[in-house]
């Protein structure tokens, strides 16, 4: 008899039910339009349609030991290909999903990936009916944003948080699986994954090819928390790591604050408040094809300002444009006020 894990909207429930020969259960974890609750499945008969999904993951459950994983059988042989895994852990009592997270997919007009970790310690071996509460599920994130911004907006930007970058603390990637799972998801380069993977565990930093390298910014070590109340995943350390800007690797802690806004009715928004070693802060807050962002820094302010009306629109995908739009420091505060400062 094959295992079904079945989480539930209100409470992860885990229960065990026969899966018939041949058949390929849809999974994953899901967002409950009517209560904001998260839950995870491993069989499609239980899926409400109209829940949004924010992590897939197809293939056969295997047992191997009362450790169940769920994942592409080309993935089970060799673990170093992309692609998305769920795993229940009786022997280390955890429960995690690995791979490429479906995070704000109403959001067309910006590139914006999200890969990484979510999981959750478990009190004991789950049993049928076993219970955690959906807080007890985190998220380690490594997200890549593409805004295409002006360059020379992006030039101040990127000499302020190069200025002193030397000052902050090393950033030891090897202590996270999350930047494994984002470099197996977003680097091209096949022919030396098992290499490159092998470097990073060793301590090498997250580095990617060029063309693989989120064109604006890459945020690592990205701890989130799904708020019921705010239907957004939101960050809940005061520190994220800027693996990159502009392309540039720069591999350091600095504060942060992130927001990725799923609704019930798919009004997906970003939000992003980055403070550089300098102490200038820089906000981002893309919602319905409108790019907001401004910062302390008198400089970046002024060229935004003084943008012509028709440099403001901005193609990231071609044919889509997006508007770019001067902040008001009074939507920076509601956004502090929102998520704590």
């Amino acid at each position: 008899m094959n295992k079904l894990l079945l989480l539930t909207s209100v409470l992860f429930i885990f229960s065990f039910t026969k899966i018939n020969h041949g058949e390929d259960p849809a999974s994953g974890l899901f967002l409950d339009v009517k209560s904001h609750q998260l839950y995870g499945l491993f069989a499609k008969s239980v899926h409400s349609e109209q829940d949004r999904s924010f992590f897939n993951v197809a293939g056969e459950i295997a047992d191997d030991n009362d450790v169940y994983t769920i994942c592409e059988s080309s993935k089970r042989t060799d673990p170093y290909l992309k692609g998305n895994q769920l795993t229940l852990s009786n022997l280390e009592n955890t429960i995690t999903a690995s791979g490429s997270f479906n995070i704000c997919p109403e959001i067309k007009k910006i590139g914006f990936q999200v890969a990484g970790i979510a999981g959750a310690k478990l009190e004991g071996p789950m049993q049928e009916g076993s219970e955690i509460s959906p807080s007890d599920l985190s998220m380690d994130w490594v997200a890549g944003f593409d805004f295409n911004l002006p360059k020379n907006l992006m030039k101040i930007m990127l000499a302020d948080f190069m200025a002193r970058h030397n000052d902050t603390a090393v950033v030891r990637y090897h202590q996270s699986p999350a930047y494994q799972a984002a470099w197996l998801e977003w680097s091209s380069k096949e022919k030396k994954r098992a290499e490159s993977i092998a470097d990073l565990q060793a301590g090498a930093n997250f580095d990617l090819s060029s063309e693989d390298t989120p064109s604006s910014l890459t945020l690592g070590h990205l701890n989130m928390q799904w708020d019921s109340e705010l239907q957004s995943f939101v960050t809940r350390g005061e520190k994220a790591v800027l693996v990159n800007m502009g392309k540039q690797n720069l591999h350091y802690f600095m504060d942060a604050k992130a927001e990725f806004y799923m609704p019930a009715n798919k009004n997906d928004q970003v939000r992003l408040l980055l403070h550089s070693p300098s102490g200038h802060f820089y906000f981002f807050n893309y919602m319905n094809g409108i790019l907001q962002t401004c910062s302390s820094n008198g400089a970046y302010n002024d060229f935004l300002i003084n943008m012509k009306e028709k440099d403001t629109e901005i193609e990231v995908v071609k044919g889509q444009p997006y508007e770019l739009q001067f902040a008001t420091a009074y939507v920076v505060k509601v956004f502090e006020d929102r998520v704590g400062e």
